[in-house]
Formats: structure tokens, C-alpha cells, sequence
């Protein structure tokens, strides 16, 4: 049968699986099994409609078998070949690392199709597959120049002799292999071992000093997706050549942007971007995705003393910033306050929230770039790792992480308005415990005024999990339109996976913008939550000892206000005054009384000999201070 005719009999069984169901039980047997990392930053559902969208290919019973690896089925060896396409492409923040697990080409030769797969992977075939590269491996490492040479590697007699260059599916295997090779042993910067210095390790961290240089000149390469995983393995990387490719231009290094961020040499020789661009005005761009680009193409293009001052940081780190003493003694007690009754009973702050009140959650499932890389001991990289590869069951049904939700539907059905759905949002969340009292130095706190009678605090820190939500949260349901036609939802979250979700301790962001009402009590106009996998608190260090933040640890109190927390005093405003104001006038004249403690009388009469202009007012009460009768304060 001719290529044409079997082509035509894959378009006929499509018809046929959309038409009748009973079919896939006959095509069960010729089931292709993929493997899928790097798509747990969005749902299951929204990565197999995002396949389905790009290549037209359905995946059959996707499953999530960890934290980041999806497996599922697609319906031939073709489909296998079309979803290979995605391999690298960008999907919700990360780039896809695609699979072939098997196939129904099965002959004699090494089982390459498990290749992407040879870390884990325990069969005969695979494991000889392993040792053939792990052999090129040892044979192109340079001990003396700490380099790498994987130059002009479809030429090696090797490789091709076990057929590994022989399909594009294949090849495209190789190089991630390689990558996970390099990720799971050390190698040994000693010239003695010569062939001998690569050794398994789990440890990765001294391949970071041991590979300093990698050559991928004569690759072939049109992009750098091929090479994606070059960045996760090696992010400290200062050498690369990319001589001799099909580089077009400066897009075909996209996937590597942003990513190598110590890499000082770049050589891109040969390659038509040159040609395509004559006055090197690419550089320019280069400098952007590699900020510590000092020589390209064996010439100098940036000074290193002058980049040096530039990516030195010119101000003190510190942990506390407060526009002013006001700010700082509302939003410090304002948050010891809230963690109190957040840790202990969550309905209580229930009453700082209005009708017009908003609160939404975002999950952001992958721990700062640097901080990954900075884990100075195995014990502690291996606990930082297991803390970053905790699971997001609890969470993901009702995160509005904008930067991956496409739908319209979802991010408005997750953006809770008014106390009751706040509440609601609040009992899907885990119990928790922060210990910003004891530890304050873990802890970020910023805080400035947004307008005239507004705040806006800032809180930066971690939390430990210790119970499950009251309420375990299910994903909308409303979005059928999102998926392609005939497709059945996966019911990830629906399953008991939710329920398995272990605890763990988290890093954070919480951005509330309060409001001090004229009772005295405080109103949160706006609540932002961001949860991160544990990152530390290394980013809000302080170089000096700035600020000595003082928290009111006595909040056992069992109501919540400004009384309670920053001393407000209580203003009532008579209705024959206040029908006279503005509401602009109003809310200013609540701010100075509360600022500068003055009397109704007075703040008045202050404000009117400003043109109710606040600042002009602080700075007359300032500097008449010492003139003020004292029966003009409260």
C-alpha cells in the first residue's frame, strides 16, 4: 500500500472515531503512549485543548502520573510524529518536553523511541541506549578547558552506526538525553580520569564549575528549541558556540532567553542571521536575552568593569518600607492583626470586607530561577527540591493566574466579589501558620498611601500549611466551549488527587489596599494573594539593620479594627457639616484629623486656610505645631 493509501485510511479512521464512539475499542490496539513534562502551570483540560488547537491531535486518556508529567495516548505512530512538533513549544510559562514512550515500529535496532525517556527507563535496550551515549559523552569532554564538545554530532560514527540519527523524531531525542545524562552525573574537572570522569552522582551541583563551555557548532540548527534543556542543565554556562548553524535571526534563540544569564562568550559564526542582518543591529537584542554578554564572535562588546556596576544593586536591601510613621503603624499592627485571625479563625475577617469588596488567588508553580540554583549542600538541595515539587490540588481550581487563563469565563468566576464569596474562597484554601512575630526577618512589609483616605500594604514572606481546606475546591464547570468538539474532560481535579495533595510550606505575596472608614474601623477594598513554591527569603535580606518593626503580638482580642490596631480615633462628622462637604472634602478632612490628631473644629479650619490641599496642610500643622493650643487635639 502506498504512503498516499495509508494516509487516506488514517483520515477515514478519524471520521470514523468522530462518529462512533465503539470504534476506539478497536483502535486500542495500535495506541500510541507520550509523556509530557513541564505543563503543570495551567489545568490538564487546558493543555490537551491547547495540543488539539496547534496540531489537530487529540490526547486519549491524559493522566497526570506526577506533578509535572502527563501521560496519554494519541492514535498512531503520525499523530506520535505531529505531536513531536510541540516538543519545546512555550505552554503556559514553560516549554513542553515531549515524549514517545513506544510505538508499533518495533524491529531489531536500539529502542531509540524510549531515548527521552533514559534516565527513568529500565529495559535492556534503553539501558544499552544510555550507555552508547554516556560513552560519546566521555569521549567529547575536555577535563583541561572544562568544555563540552557536542559539535557536528550527526556525523558521529557512533551514533549513526545505532541509528539514532537515522528519523527526525529520533534525532530530536538525542540532545534532551543527553541534557538528563548530564543532569543525573558528575562530571570530574581532573585530567587523570581522563575517559573515566563521568560517575554517577546525584548531586549536579559541581558540573556547574566542571562545564563551563559547550560547542554546538555544525548542528544544523534552525532554532534553539532543539536545545531548550541546555539552559536547565547548565544555567551557569559561560561559553557557547552556535558556529556553523541556520540561525536565521535573533528569534530562532528565543527559547534561551533569559536563561543563561552568566553566559560571557557567544559565537554565532556562519550562520545566515549575518547575512540577514549586515549591520549587526541583532547585538543589540543579544544583549537583552544574555545580560553578562561581554564577547561575540571573538569580538569585545561591552566593558566588563562598566557591566559590573550595572548589575550591582546601588541601594541598601531592607525589609521594611513605610511611606511615612502613619503607614507604619496602621499596616504593621493592621497585618499582625489579620495573620492572627487568617491562622486562627478566617469567618472573623469577614467583617472587613464589603459588597464592592475583591479577593483573588494566583498560583505561580515554578520557584525563582537563582533560587533554584543556589542550594550549597545536598541535603538541603535535596529538601528544597522536594518542597518545590510539592502538588497544587488544593489550589489550581480556583487560581486566576492571568498569565496563563485564556478564558473570559474563568477569570471572572474566580475573581470573588463580597464577603460571602470571599469567605467561600477563603475555606478552599489550606489551614495555615505564619510566624511573623518570632521571625520577622523572613517577612517583607511595604506600605504607602494611594490617595487621599486609601493605603496600599504589601506583604512578602512563607507559611507552613497544617490542615486541609474546610472546603476542597472543584474547577468550573461552565467550559465546554474551550475543549474541541466530541472531547471528554479530563476530571483531574475532580478525582481523588485533591484529596492526596500533601502539605508543605509555601513562599508568598499579599497585596491588600485598605481603607480607614470614619467609625475607626478599617475597610479592604482589595486583596491580591500570590503563593510560590518556597523560595527563601534571601530577595528582602537586609545589608544593614534599617528598621526595627514593631508588631503588637497581643491580638487576642475577637473583633478587628483600627481601634484595636493603629489607635484611630473615633470621628463622628455632624449631618450639618457634612451636608456641606464633598465627599473629596470629606475624605480629607478625616485624614487630618486621623494624621494629626486635631478636633473637628480645627482640622477644619486647617484645611479651609489650605484650599483643602493636603499636602499645604501637613506642612502648616508641621510647622505651627509648637503654636496649637492643646485644646485643639483630641
Amino acid at each position: 500500500m502506498s504512503y498516499r493509501g495509508r494516509g487516506n485510511q488514517h483520515n477515514n479512521n478519524n471520521s470514523n472515531y468522530a462518529s462512533n464512539s465503539n470504534s476506539i475499542g478497536h483502535s486500542q490496539l495500535n495506541l500510541v503512549l507520550v509523556e509530557i513534562r513541564n505543563w503543570n502551570n495551567a489545568p490538564v483540560d487546558n493543555l490537551v485543548s491547547f495540543v488539539s488547537r496547534k496540531v489537530h491531535i487529540y490526547l486519549i486518556n491524559a493522566e497526570a502520573v506526577s506533578n509535572n508529567v502527563i501521560h496519554a495516548n494519541v492514535r498512531s505512530n503520525r499523530d506520535a510524529e505531529q505531536l513531536m512538533t510541540l516538543d519545546g513549544a512555550k505552554f503556559a510559562g514553560q516549554y513542553l518536553k515531549i515524549t514517545i514512550l513506544n510505538n508499533h515500529n518495533n524491529n531489531n535496532r536500539i529502542n531509540t523511541n524510549n531515548i527521552g525517556n533514559v534516565i527513568n527507563n529500565t529495559n535492556a535496550a534503553t539501558k544499552n541506549t544510555i550507555q552508547i551515549l554516556r560513552d560519546f559523552l566521555k569521549r567529547r569532554y575536555n577535563p583541561n578547558e572544562k568544555l563540552l564538545d557536542l559539535s557536528n554530532m550527526s556525523s558521529d560514527q557512533i551514533l549513526v552506526s545505532n541509528d539514532l540519527y537515522t528519523t527526525i523524531s529520533t534525532s530530536s531525542k538525542v540532545f534532551p538525553a543527553l541534557m538528563k545524562i548530564c543532569s543525573e552525573e558528575n562530571f570530574s574537572s581532573s585530567p587523570s580520569t581522563n575517559l573515566n570522569n563521568i560517575t554517577n552522582n546525584d548531586n549536579n551541583d559541581n558540573n556547574k564549575n566542571n562545564i563551563l563551555s559547550i560547542d554546538l557548532s555544525n548542528n544544523n540548527l534552525d532554532n534553539s528549541l532543539a536545545i531548550s534543556t541546555l539552559a536547565q542543565t547548565f544555567p551557569d554556562l559561560k561559553n557557547l558556540s552556535l558556529a556553523n548553524n541556520n540561525l536565521q535571526s535573533i528569534k530562532s534563540l528565543d527559547s534561551l532567553k533569559h536563561k543563561l544569564n552568566k553566559l560571557t562568550l557567544l559565537v554565532l559564526t556562519n550562520n545566515p542571521i549575518q547575512q540577514n542582518d549586515p549591520n549587526s543591529l541583532y547585538q543589540y537584542d543579544l544583549l537583552k536575552m544574555f545580560p553578562s554578554l561581554l564577547v561575540l564572535n571573538d569580538q569585545k562588546i561591552r566593558d566588563e568593569s562598566k557591566l559590573s556596576q550595572l548589575l550591582t544593586f546601588p541601594l541598601l536591601k531592607k525589609n521594611f518600607f513605610f511611606e511615612n510613621p502613619t503607614c507604619q503603624s496602621l499596616s504593621s499592627n493592621f497585618i499582625s492583626n489579620f495573620l492572627n485571625f487568617w491562622d486562627n479563625n478566617r469567618a472573623d475577617l469577614s467583617m472587613l470586607y464589603t459588597s464592592e469588596s475583591q479577593f483573588s488567588l494566583s498560583i505561580i508553580s515554578i520557584a525563582p530561577h537563582k533560587f533554584i540554583q543556589s542550594n550549597p549542600t545536598n541535603s538541603q538541595s535535596t529538601s528544597l527540591k522536594d518542597l518545590n515539587n510539592k502538588p497544587w490540588g488544593y489550589y489550581l481550581p480556583i487560581s486566576r493566574n492571568l498569565s496563563v487563563i485564556n478564558s473570559d469565563y474563568i477569570k471572572n468566576s474566580r475573581l470573588a466579589k463580597g464577603n460571602e464569596q470571599i469567605l467561600k474562597l477563603f475555606n478552599n484554601l489550606p489551614k495555615s501558620k505564619h510566624d511573623l512575630i518570632a521571625n520577622s526577618q523572613k517577612y517583607s512589609i511595604e506600605s504607602w498611601n494611594c490617595s487621599n483616605t486609601s493605603i496600599i500594604v504589601v506583604l512578602h514572606g512563607e507559611f507552613d500549611e497544617i490542615d486541609p481546606p474546610i472546603q476542597i475546591a472543584k474547577p468550573s464547570t461552565n467550559t465546554s466551549s474551550h475543549y474541541p468538539k466530541g472531547h471528554r474532560r479530563n476530571n483531574y481535579y475532580n478525582s481523588k488527587e485533591s484529596a492526596k495533595t500533601s502539605l508543605s510550606k509555601r513562599s508568598f505575596d499579599r497585596t491588600w489596599l485598605i481603607v480607614p472608614n470614619p467609625q475607626g474601623s478599617i475597610i479592604i477594598a482589595s486583596d491580591l494573594l500570590t503563593i510560590r513554591p518556597y523560595s527563601g527569603f534571601d530577595a528582602f535580606q537586609e545589608d544593614h539593620s534599617i528598621v526595627n518593626l514593631s508588631l503588637n503580638s497581643s491580638t487576642n482580642n475577637n473583633t478587628f479594627n483600627a481601634n484595636n490596631s493603629a489607635n484611630i480615633p473615633q470621628i463622628v462628622i455632624p449631618p450639618e457639616i457634612e451636608s456641606k462637604l464633598s465627599p473629596v472634602k470629606k475624605e480629607l478632612l478625616i485624614r487630618i484629623i486621623i494624621e494629626t490628631k486635631l478636633n473637628l473644629e480645627y482640622a477644619g479650619m486647617l484645611c479651609e486656610n489650605c484650599n483643602w490641599d493636603y499636602n499645604t496642610a501637613i506642612e502648616s500643622f508641621k510647622s505651627n505645631r509648637s503654636n496649637i493650643p492643646q485644646n485643639a487635639f483630641i
